[in-house]
């Protein structure tokens, strides 16, 4: 909702340079999923649903969805927005021209830019500290069943 509502903004402000920042939003979107297929395989194999407490194969998925989701997480919600965030800043004479045209213009869209993905940047940090807790219970959970 946020990447629309910021694409919109862009686009009524008659402004081209938001193209890659957007497309990185809805990259990091492309995690969701994961974030909740990983939650759905983790209930079913908490309760079984009556199904037999081991199913390996299903535990397999498990794994495989969480290691892909957490990459994919660092990837795309951890690392990249912050390289985006140097990126913006390191071109914003270029969004002078959005303002009065003057080299110091800092137009309000720019700010709105720079704090929102700030904020962004770090909340994803936390909850990827809260993924890699989780993961490391999990882990250590496994390791006693064994």
């Amino acid at each position: 909702a946020v990447g629309l509502y910021l694409q919109a903004s862009y686009r009524a402000a008659d402004h081209g340079l938001a193209g890659c920042y957007m497309a990185a939003v809805y990259l990091a979107e492309a995690t969701t999923p994961l974030l909740h297929a990983s939650w759905a395989l983790d209930r079913l194999l908490a309760h079984g649903g009556g199904a037999a407490p081991e199913r390996p194969a299903l535990r397999r998925l498990f794994l495989l969805n969480g290691a892909l989701g957490a990459l994919l997480f660092l990837l795309l919600r951890c690392v990249l927005p912050p390289l985006l965030l140097a990126h913006l800043w390191r071109h914003r004479a270029a969004w002078a021209l959005y303002g009065d045209g003057a080299a110091t213009a800092s137009p309000p869209l720019l700010g709105a830019s720079l704090a929102g993905m700030g904020v962004f940047v770090l909340l994803n940090w936390f909850w990827f500290s809260l993924m890699v807790r989780l993961i490391a219970k999990k882990t250590k959970a496994d390791e006693k069943r064994e």
